[in-house]
């Protein structure tokens, strides 16, 4: 299992957007977008959270990135969403905020775009 970082929801403050990570059973990653992380966990556990997760529990937070609003969580979900997985594992080492990541992000998905 990746290391836990950053995982207790309940130091989180209530509104403030959040792009976050688990690790599910069998070690895939399911990453989300939330305005109310303690609320949205509580139902991934309750199997009421998305059928990915709720067919793969157990999980565990290993990722929770703070953005600046709905806009940039959503933006960053998106593409954190079609990484590969090990690129997913390096990402969840760093330690940034959501505009951080999403300049590494957008940053490879413009040499993607440009290889083609």
């Amino acid at each position: 299992m990746l290391q836990k970082r950053n995982d207790n929801p309940a130091s989180v403050p209530a509104g403030q957007w959040y792009v976050y990570m688990l690790q599910c059973r069998g070690g895939c990653l399911y990453t989300g977008s939330t305005n109310n992380l303690e609320k949205r966990l509580q139902e991934h556990e309750r199997g009421a959270g998305s059928r990915f997760v709720r067919s793969r529990l157990p999980f565990e937070v290993v990722k929770k990135i703070p953005c600046s609003g709905k806009s940039e969580a959503l933006r960053l979900e998106s593409r954190l969403k079609v990484l590969r997985r090990r690129r997913k594992i390096e990402m969840i080492e760093l330690d940034l905020d959501g505009a951080g990541y999403l300049r590494i992000v957008s940053r490879e998905k413009d040499a993607y775009a440009s290889e083609k």
